[in-house]
């Protein structure tokens, strides 16, 4: 991987996104009034040329949602969603996928960290 940053910097970029999917779990757990699991198999810090071949077989089916990072480090967060688990996802937050609804709630769930207090 060629990266700007330093082993330190990617190992607290990976810690922060298994707290934003701890958060995230609850977040939704609370929401939908039961357990949900979400885990961070994979965080890395590429350039965007690199990211894509890191996204996985090209013929996948999968949902993505793309955050902005600003400040500190600028970057985009990608989010890829199994298909069949976006869908389960949609059925779970109670709309259709694949139309506007449903879109537009996975692009929420997606977004909606850090909490906002």
């Amino acid at each position: 991987m060629n990266s700007s940053l330093s082993d330190i910097q990617l190992d607290a970029l990976r810690e922060l996104a298994n707290i934003a999917s701890g958060t995230a779990a609850t977040a939704l757990s609370q929401m939908l009034a039961r357990e949900v699991e979400i885990s961070v198999p994979r965080a890395f810090a590429l350039p965007p040329v690199d990211a894509v071949e890191a996204c996985g077989e090209p013929e996948a089916h999968v949902a993505g949602v793309v955050v902005p990072i600003q400040g500190d480090i600028d970057g985009l967060v990608l989010l890829l969603i199994p298909f069949e688990q976006a869908e389960n996802l949609c059925t779970l937050l109670g709309v259709d996928a694949h139309t506007e609804v449903g879109d537009s709630a996975l692009r929420k769930s997606g977004t909606s960290w850090p909490p906002r207090t």
